[in-house]
């Protein structure tokens, strides 16, 4: 008796509904019987299967009606599922700075090599002019041509070397032993040890 009230409720919801939910039911139907039909003692469904009916719970109001081989709520948890691994994956950080195109690169290269008493501040504000693209000073400074050798450290030695011919000083004792004020000019063998 509770089988053919079923079957009249379903047939009066089918009539009453529209072309597209009886279509849609139908394809619901189908799909089921497809699962059931296949070679192995306990159907399992497939990708494809999960797909489909995370795609039919977005586009069809009462597909829970025609639902027979699992429960609703697994099909939303699939579809929660894939939301958070769709955008999981769209809004992961990837590590590094970000890549820069190749033609940024190399006009980069270009004008460090072209002029090479340019810094990053003003390469940086080249590529702004000239491209209209906006890159920071330390990712120029990471593709710029360096033809330059490194610097040796300067010594105090070498800076006396440097600039003796420049330099006065003030002689608190003098040549004779008096104390007193003298100025003298500090030249190149003075700094012998």
């Amino acid at each position: 008796m509770a089988n053919l009230f079923t079957i009249l409720v379903s047939l009066v919801a089918s009539l009453s509904g529209s072309q597209a939910d009886l279509v849609l039911e139908n394809l619901a139907l189908r799909e089921q019987l497809a699962v059931y039909q296949r070679k192995v003692p306990r159907p399992r469904l497939r990708r494809a299967d999960r797909m489909f009916w995370i795609w039919l719970s977005r586009h069809w109001a009462r597909w829970r009606s025609a639902l027979v081989i699992l429960h609703p709520d697994t099909v939303l948890k699939w579809h929660r599922a894939g939301y958070r691994a769709y955008w999981g994956w769209v809004s992961k950080k990837r590590p590094g700075r970000p890549t820069i195109p190749r033609h940024h690169i190399s006009f980069i290269r270009r004008i460090s090599a072209d002029h090479p008493e340019w810094g990053e501040d003003r390469i940086a504000l080249e590529l702004l002019l000239k491209l209209g693209v906006e890159h920071s000073p330390s990712t120029v400074r990471r593709y710029m041509i360096e033809d330059v050798p490194p610097r040796r450290r300067s010594t105090w030695r070498s800076f006396l070397k440097g600039h003796a011919s420049e330099i006065r000083a003030l002689d608190l004792v003098t040549a004779s032993g008096r104390s007193g004020l003298s100025w003298r000019k500090i030249t190149a063998g003075a700094l012998r040890p």
